[in-house]
């Protein structure tokens, strides 16, 4: 493992709504990243997808994080 600062990092709603507070960024000299994600109103699994990308503009890395969102009884 090793770090890797400078990196290109978008952030995207890709289901279910809602919102990022910060669709684009570059890695810290940790090589972290990060983004607040709020969830949408609409029942069900909600979908966000990260891109990393290297200086050259092809993509070095892509990861997708779900979250179950349910309104109570």
């Amino acid at each position: 493992y090793r770090n890797i600062a400078g990196l290109d990092v978008e952030f995207e709603v890709v289901s279910g709504g809602g919102s990022i507070e910060t669709h684009y960024t570059k890695t810290d000299s940790r090589g972290m990243a990060g983004a607040r994600w709020q969830l949408g109103s609409q029942t069900g699994t909600q979908v966000v997808r990260v891109r990393v990308g290297k200086a050259d503009g092809s993509v070095f890395l892509t990861l997708s994080f779900s979250a179950n969102c349910f309104l109570p009884d």
